[in-house]
């Protein structure tokens, strides 16, 4: 099977519209919504203007592109796509981004478990990647947004404290 099984979604083909962190809808095209706590880096702003700034569609291809690794998002990006996906119920992109996040932050995770095991240290990364969705899921991802690094340490130290 060269083509993967998604679920047919009524509302895939609708124009996002963006919803702030007050979670009012602001359907200017281009506008990245504010982060409810902290700022984002400059470059992350602006990869994110990028991507408000594509087609429903291109937006699409850009994350196929991203999980194949023939196109680079940062973390946060990433991470701030899957929010804006889950709080707008697109489970198409929610998939893609979080598998594209999934991608990109297998390496970082996998250097924070060190001195473990091989299986310790997928399933410290396995854990990780569940608390970051988590988040996502219960609105929580500011820091994640902010500084996909940090959080993820964070959690690494969570993790090896509770082992401990």
């Amino acid at each position: 099977m060269d083509e993967t099984t998604e679920l047919n979604d009524p509302n895939e083909n609708i124009p996002l519209a963006h919803v702030t962190a007050g979670g009012d809808i602001d359907s200017r095209v281009g506008v990245v919504p504010p982060l409810a706590n902290g700022q984002r880096r400059p470059e992350v702003e602006g990869e994110l203007s990028r991507w408000y700034a594509l087609q429903a569609a291109e937006r699409l291809i850009s994350l196929r592109e991203a999980v194949t690794g023939h196109c680079k998002f940062s973390l946060e990006a990433l991470v701030h796509i899957s929010r804006q996906a889950f709080v707008k119920g697109d489970r198409k992109t929610l998939n893609l981004a979080f598998e594209a996040l999934t991608m990109a932050a297998a390496p970082l995770l996998l250097s924070q478990a060190y001195g473990q095991a091989a299986d310790e240290r997928m399933e410290q990364v396995q854990e990780i990647l569940l608390q970051t969705f988590q988040a996502i899921r219960d609105g929580k991802a500011d820091f994640a947004e902010q500084c996909f690094a940090g959080f993820a340490k964070k959690k690494a130290i969570s993790l090896y404290r509770a082992r401990r």
